[in-house]
């Protein structure tokens, strides 16, 4: 059984290479797809210092976006992997234990493991959506970034380092069911994509969890949480201060509309809700 983790990064190789050094080992194949011009090279001499032995550097210099670059890089795999994770690369690993987690994802009908995704105040950010979110909820984020001025004057006022705190309420034992996965780090079973699930996002970045929560409810299967790995992410790390407004907040605003006003709120209709 084959594992593949692929870290996106966006500029930020030493903390992808830190990363992938910790997967080495634990993952059967590690990749890091670097997205910044000339961003590969550096990440290849970062892994040589630090001895890497197995991670393999692929260059998508042209930044086609979070997911879009998982996808070209998974579109030249041989074979089907048993367990695929793509991950930002400002997460740093916890725990993994393989085994249980190869277990889980083979469970009948389970599509996507929710891993242990903890801010470093300990918040977690899975479950992340145990339902579908209400058409009138994303239609309301739809007109808040209804323009790339509007988008960047949020992310002005928004704290930039914090993702929004889960109840304490929130289930959070083995198996627990969910809509969405945090999108920070994805886990899909070999199962998803013998159904036909697809990764190949139309759109740069945001929104990932409600592109792969409604293509597990259009399959049929689950999303279940797992204790089985655990990762510490440093929420925003690779879109926080400036690097959030331009292409990143025009991001926001198109995925925005995407889901509260176009093709993706018909999508969910249709799964339902």
């Amino acid at each position: 059984m084959t594992t593949h983790w692929m870290v996106v990064s966006h500029g930020t190789a030493q903390a992808a290479a830190r990363l992938c050094l910790q997967l080495e080992g634990v993952i059967d194949r590690v990749h890091l797809i670097c997205t910044a011009p000339g961003e590969a090279d550096h990440a290849a001499q970062e892994l040589r210092a630090r001895n890497s032995a197995t991670t393999e550097v692929h260059d998508c210099g042209d930044n086609p976006g979070y997911l879009p670059s998982a996808a070209r890089i998974f579109a030249t795999l041989p074979d089907l992997p048993e367990l695929l994770v793509i991950s930002n690369a400002d997460l740093e690993l916890v725990h993994c234990d393989i085994h249980a987690l190869l277990m889980a994802a083979g469970a009948p009908g389970v599509l996507m493991l929710a891993p242990q995704i903890h801010e470093p105040d300990g918040n977690d950010q899975n479950p992340h959506l145990l339902r579908a979110p209400k058409a009138t909820k994303l239609a309301v984020l739809a007109a808040l970034f209804s323009s790339t001025a509007v988008a960047n004057l949020i992310s002005a006022v928004r704290k930039s380092n914090r993702s929004r705190q889960l109840p304490a309420s929130a289930p959070r034992s083995e198996g627990v069911p969910m809509f969405a996965s945090h999108g920070s780090c994805l886990v899909f079973s070999r199962e998803y994509f013998t159904l036909g699930g697809e990764i190949d996002y139309p759109f740069f970045l945001f929104g990932e969890e409600l592109w792969c929560g409604s293509e597990v409810a259009r399959l049929g299967g689950s999303i279940r949480y797992t204790r089985a790995l655990a990762v510490q992410h440093h929420a925003h790390a690779s879109t926080g201060s400036g690097a959030r407004y331009g292409r990143v907040a025009a991001s926001k605003g198109a995925t925005s509309r995407y889901w509260g006003w176009g093709e993706g709120r018909r999508r969910l209709d249709r799964v339902g809700r």
